[in-house]
């Protein structure tokens, strides 16, 4: 819905009249949400302005022009049983601020027209003011115009008819229908609203991210026949390191006697008075 606002001012007729020129109506003020927006929209730049709220000089209550019989009522005192008080204005100053007054028709105000353009897929409310949820489901996230109900459900993970509040406590999933694994740790067995992924982790005895699959003995006897493989191949590796560096240890050692005992013989050689000089 769209409004604009005209402060020069016409009697009650005559402002309808402007606003159907505009493809447009007198304002129709159906609830408090509305009329609390329309004050504060222009409460700075008029002081009253004419609604399309009027009645007949035989009826005894007001009709909106399209909507019929007012609903919500904002009156800011009585309607005066007065034949020439017949035509609707709403305040923005003074005692009666943002409520309404009747007065007479032919007394020129400035006066406020609507029309109804429709909103994006992806706003909604007075003026279009309001973003649909972006968790809206669909794959343009598209909310009713008019109060930002979500067309196509909600993302997994939310709910709400504007898909705007997480998952209770311990549910999950699309339309909140899932239930957290019980092998989940902490409070109500929580776990992520979206997936189901548990947020401190399992119990013991769960695997996986959703903590879903029990743990099975065999599994169990798997993991500590795998450990005990690494164990033997570790002490069966350094065994063969070990008995490898000691058999170099012993060769070199042999190396080393045998160049000694050629040494010791030159050196006797070389030695005067050995009778080989």
């Amino acid at each position: 819905m769209l409004y604009s606002r005209a402060t020069h001012k016409f009697w009650w007729t005559e402002a309808k009249v402007f606003c159907k020129r505009l493809g447009a109506d007198l304002l129709e003020i159906l609830g408090s949400e509305e009329n609390n927006y329309i004050f504060e929209l222009f409460k700075s730049n008029q002081e009253f302005a004419s609604i399309g709220l009027h009645r007949e000089k035989s009826q005894e209550n007001f009709s909106w022009l399209n909507a019929g019989k007012e609903q919500y009522r904002n009156w800011g005192y009585l309607p005066e049983q007065d034949e020439d008080k017949n035509c609707a204005v709403m305040s923005f100053k003074g005692q009666y601020s943002s409520q309404w007054i009747n007065v007479h028709c032919r007394t020129p105000f400035g006066y406020i027209c609507e029309q109804d353009q429709g909103c994006s897929i992806l706003q909604y409310g007075p003026n279009c003011q309001n973003r649909c949820s972006r968790q809206c489901g669909g794959p343009k996230h598209g909310c009713n115009d008019t109060n930002g109900s979500c067309l196509s459900g909600c993302n997994p993970g939310y709910q709400g008819d504007k898909c705007d509040r997480a998952c209770d406590k311990g549910t999950y999933g699309l339309n909140c229908l899932r239930s957290c694994s019980p092998g989940c740790k902490g409070p109500d067995n929580a776990c992520n609203h979206v997936n189901g992924s548990c947020v401190f982790g399992c119990h013991d005895g769960y695997l996986e991210e959703r903590c879903d699959k029990e743990a099975s003995t065999l599994s169990g006897f798997v993991r500590f026949i795998t450990i005990a493989l690494v164990v033997c191949l570790t002490v069966i590796v350094g065994i063969g390191i070990f008995t490898l560096t000691l058999k170099q240890m012993r060769e070199s050692d042999g190396e080393n006697s045998q160049i000694q005992r050629i040494w010791d013989s030159v050196a006797n050689y070389l030695r005067p008075g050995s009778g080989n000089a």
